[in-house]
């Protein structure tokens, strides 16, 4: 079988392109294996010397305390019983703070979900607006994690600058 001379300088030249495009190509790519071997052998001495150096046990160990502390405060967020009375005894003291007066408390039904119990309460209050805001912003301030599902607001049409609201909050403890 004999090629002609057009066969032939095409399929150098395409061989030729391809050839330099492959050596462009990969040229560039063995630069940055070789620059990322660098880099891990970098980091790796950074490890070994970080290590063994007392600052960074030192950083560390603040770390952990930090971190155990998390811990604590995660645990008084979430008590291990409902402590119901306590809770509302809080919510009577942010309401006479606030001058809010609570019309209605009405503990719900609990229900548990992997562990943790939620007990939904609903309150009814009324007073100036702004006493309302107030004692929803403690009521989020509180270390107990407590959830505010509903809130809903009427004029209250007795007294001037007054509103009627529906709260539907949940507390959590965890289930035993």
């Amino acid at each position: 079988m004999r090629l002609d001379k057009q066969t032939v300088v095409w399929t150098l030249g395409i061989s030729s392109v391809t050839t330099v495009f492959l050596l462009a190509v990969t040229r560039g790519q063995f630069q940055r294996l070789d620059d990322m071997r660098t880099l891990i052998k970098s980091e790796q001495t950074e490890l070994v010397v970080g290590r063994s150096s007392p600052q960074a046990i030192a950083h560390l160990k603040q770390e952990v305390e930090q971190l155990a502390r998390h811990v604590g405060d995660y645990d008084a967020t979430i008590p291990p019983h409902a402590e119901l009375g306590s809770f509302l005894e809080e919510l009577a003291r942010f309401a006479h703070t606030r001058n809010v007066v609570q019309d209605m408390i009405e503990p719900g039904i609990p229900r548990q979900t992997d562990g943790i119990v939620a007990l939904p309460i609903t309150l009814r209050l009324r007073g100036p607006f702004a006493s309302v805001y107030g004692f929803i912003q403690d009521i989020e301030r509180m270390k107990r994690i407590t959830q505010v599902e509903r809130f809903a607001s009427t004029v209250n049409g007795e007294a001037l600058g007054e509103v009627n609201a529906d709260l539907q909050l949940q507390i959590f403890y965890r289930a035993s």
